[in-house]
């Protein structure tokens, strides 16, 4: 999956696209090239399976001490919500 196709699925998650529960039965995070991106996509995933809607704030919650890999802070988050 090239950058800009991660960024737009991710940014369409946080966005709240409702055919996040069907992405789940084909996309796993392993299929992200990059590691950033595979961690997000988890994090959203346990937000879901837990219940949750999976946002800018209940993802990086879930990120935990991941949110210091993102590139440019927690801005990264709302800006995938832009690429989409």
């Amino acid at each position: 999956m090239s950058d800009d196709y991660e960024k737009a699925l991710l940014g369409a998650v946080l966005a709240g696209f409702s055919g996040f529960p069907d992405l789940l039965r084909g996309v796993q995070g392993r299929d992200f090239v990059q590691p950033i991106h595979e961690q997000i996509w988890e994090a959203a995933s346990r937000v879901y399976a837990s219940g949750g809607t999976a946002d800018v704030l209940t993802v990086r919650t879930s990120l935990g001490a991941a949110v210091k890999d993102l590139p440019t802070g927690l801005v990264y988050l709302q800006d995938l919500m832009q690429a989409c």
